[in-house]
């Protein structure tokens, strides 16, 4: 979405809300993976907040307050809650308050269990800061959802499964058709096919 000049050929400002993803390109994952940390870890630390957000919180905050409050004020607060609620549940959800990240790199560990390790590795608390990772070089992506792998793939379908991953993320609840997805399945069908011929 729209990004706010700050200087003539400086960086531009991009808000939270702007942002569906994050990616980050690397040349050796191995060698700077920590520079992926630090910025994942910045990253992590923006929180968007969408209309239908707000909206639950402010009728969550006013719901709360009505407690202390002398009963006919108290009953009025709670029916704003209840509007607010309303509102809220007509809107369409967000996609988090969380950006997610992913690194690609062009190089980096000597097999994919060690690019896991990483991955699985990259918390700070409870906190994920690298969602994915698809090294180019050993055609390895992988992706995490909390602690747990929740996706995998190698050899010529691990860029597709990567812009799939991508695809979902930025389609979920919006397109119902994921192109990416369609074209893998397909070709995954097709070479099936072709072996089973006499």
């Amino acid at each position: 979405m729209c990004s706010f000049p700050q200087q003539e050929y400086a960086p531009r400002l991009f808000l939270a809300e702007t942002v569906a993803v994050a990616i980050e390109v690397k040349s050796n994952l191995q060698s700077q993976w920590p520079e992926v940390l630090r910025t994942a870890r910045q990253v992590k630390k923006l929180c968007r907040q969408f209309k239908r957000d707000a909206k639950l919180a402010d009728a969550a905050n006013l719901a709360s307050v009505a407690v202390n409050h002398e009963p006919k004020h108290a009953e009025q607060l709670r029916e704003i809650s209840r509007a607010l609620r309303a509102e809220a549940s007509a809107l369409p959800a967000g996609p988090g308050e969380s950006i997610p990240v992913y690194v690609v790199g062009f190089c980096g560990w000597k097999n994919a269990k060690a690019l896991e390790k990483r991955l699985i590795g990259a918390m700070d608390g409870d906190v994920r800061l690298v969602d994915g990772v698809f090294q180019l070089n050993i055609q390895a992506w992988r992706c995490c959802h909390g602690t747990q792998l929740s996706q995998t793939a190698d050899g010529s379908v691990a860029m597709l499964t990567f812009i799939d991953a991508l695809e979902w993320y930025l389609n979920h609840k919006v397109v119902p058709q994921r192109l990416a997805w369609s074209y893998l399945v397909q070709t995954r069908e097709a070479r099936r096919k072709r072996s089973a011929a006499p």
